[in-house]
């Protein structure tokens, strides 16, 4: 590790920039040797090795391995025969500036002729929103990787970094690559997936990685001088009391989806229980959730005139930010179609965890004793969301659509994957259970779901704990799929609507 410090160049006055260069940086790739690589590695690798353009963005929550991945790339640089001399990793620090940054890497520039540099943490620059172009725009013919925790940052850079990006979030991890990395079950993948460490809880993680992603780039966009612009002013008023909102409107958001789960049990069993009524005051729509939030936030905890709307601007970022992920519920009533937007996290251990805290605690509440395991329920439909999501972020393009299908609060379909172009369909129905049962290919094969699809229907996929088997059902044939065997080759399937 070196530390630079030259006093010519008054920009840097008495600060120092950590960097890595040469043999240095040959030593430095031994302390991550051992780790398996993400696979965006290859990607950006090839993007470098191919591209025209001159700079790769990895944004995403501490944790995912974003500085793992970067030596990783300088691993693979080095031994495609790109000299070690060729390439600078530099660690970013608040006291820098972007202007001071260009200079340092111009001086090493002139004593070794760079072909690429590693900014890592690029987003503690205070005048990285406001002057991200001078990076990209030095003469020297260097390519760029720049990271960041800060991950809104770029996403408010987004003006001068526009189209000159390959731009990757590392936040999402897949069961495919988690069990790469990792190994395990796909409940291991629910109960632990999101974070590549061990952690004391969930918010802890929420505190360490979330919040400061969502208040540290707030911050710096505050401080720059110009417009706000799509960024309301009021957000920038709940900074500090960011880490509690984000904890309890996840809490929450966790608790109206274990209740929605749990009422979609009784109905489909057509169970009256007398604290059934319970569950009618406790879902709310997506408006009444964020007044509840709002309401909440300022009754236990003093949040200063919180309202549903900042509620609203403040889940906005989440989403930006790749914390949390809409999924499509498409319900048709009497015809008319409603698609609504459901919150998902990207990463499953911070739903099941909260769950787990809360699922005493509910089970009481509802006052059905043993007769429904509400653990098994909620479980359920964490899985169903989890393979969802699995689904949607596998799709190769906007032509690919994904979403959940009811129709007339009775026929419903886990996942309708279509191709918009070509209007192929599958259709996939979602089971926690290890045997398959007849009974529930009935909506697989309905003449109803044919009709309100509106393409053709290529493959009919049971996904199951069970052995991949083909089963025929009224002179149709079934593939009744392990989900792990179907997460782990995603990509086959889709290639069937091609």
């Amino acid at each position: 590790m070196y530390k630079f410090q030259n006093e010519k160049l008054n920009v840097l006055g008495n600060k120092s920039i950590t960097y890595f260069n040469g043999k240095n940086l040959e030593n430095k790739l031994y302390e991550y040797s051992n780790y398996k690589r993400r696979f965006y590695v290859d990607t950006v690798f090839n993007f470098l090795e191919n591209s025209s353009k001159r700079c790769v963005e990895l944004f995403g929550l501490r944790r995912v391995g974003k500085t793992v991945s970067i030596f990783h790339i300088i691993d693979k640089l080095i031994k495609s025969n790109v000299s070690s001399n060729e390439i600078l990793y530099i660690e970013c620090n608040e006291s820098l500036s972007v202007d001071s940054l260009v200079l340092f890497i111009e001086n090493m520039n002139s004593k070794n002729k760079l072909k690429y540099e590693f900014i890592d943490e690029v987003t503690e620059i205070d005048d990285f929103i406001s002057s991200a172009n001078n990076l990209i725009e030095m003469k020297i013919p260097v390519k760029t990787i720049l990271t960041g925790s800060s991950s809104l940052v770029f996403y408010y850079s987004k003006q001068y970094l526009l189209g000159r990006c390959l731009k990757i979030n590392p936040t999402y991890i897949s069961y495919k690559e988690w069990y790469y990395l990792k190994g395990g079950s796909i409940f291991d993948y629910i109960k632990n997936a999101g974070i590549l460490d061990n952690l004391i809880s969930t918010e802890e993680y929420i505190q360490d990685a979330v919040s400061y992603n969502i208040q540290s780039s707030l911050k710096k966009y505050s401080d720059i001088e110009r417009s706000i612009g799509d960024l309301d002013l009021r957000v920038l008023d709940l900074i500090n009391c960011y880490d509690t909102i984000i904890v309890k409107s996840t809490e929450l958001f966790t608790n109206r989806f274990e209740l929605e789960s749990i009422k979609s049990k009784f109905e489909s069993f057509n169970v009256n229980y007398s604290n059934s009524k319970y569950l009618e005051k406790s879902i709310f729509t997506k408006t009444e959730i964020y007044k509840y939030i709002a309401e909440k936030l300022n009754d236990d905890y003093n949040v200063d005139s919180l309202t549903q709307n900042d509620v609203r601007l403040l889940l906005s970022l989440l989403v930006k930010g790749d914390f949390y992920y809409k999924l499509i519920n498409r319900n048709i009533i009497d015809g008319y179609t409603i698609d609504e937007e459901r919150y998902c996290s990207t990463q499953p251990s911070i739903r099941y965890k909260q769950f787990v805290k809360q699922k005493d605690i509910l089970q009481n509440s509802l006052g059905v004793g043993n007769d429904i395991n509400v653990e098994n329920i909620v479980e359920g439909n964490i899985l169903e969301d989890t393979i969802r999501l699995n689904i949607d972020r596998a799709l190769p393009s906007e032509y690919f659509k994904s979403f959940h299908l009811r129709i007339d609060n009775l026929i419903e379909i886990d996942s309708v994957i279509k191709n918009m172009e070509t209007n192929k369909v599958i259709l996939v129905e979602i089971k926690r259970k290890k045997n398959y049962s007849k009974a529930d290919f009935r909506w697989l094969v309905s003449e109803d779901i044919t009709n309100y699809v509106h393409g053709n229907i290529v493959k009919r996929l049971y996904l199951y704990n069970g052995k991949t088997i083909k089963v025929d059902y009224n002179d149709t044939v079934i593939d009744c799929i392990n989900i792990e065997e179907f997460l782990l080759s995603i990509d086959t399937y889709i290639d069937y609507l091609y």
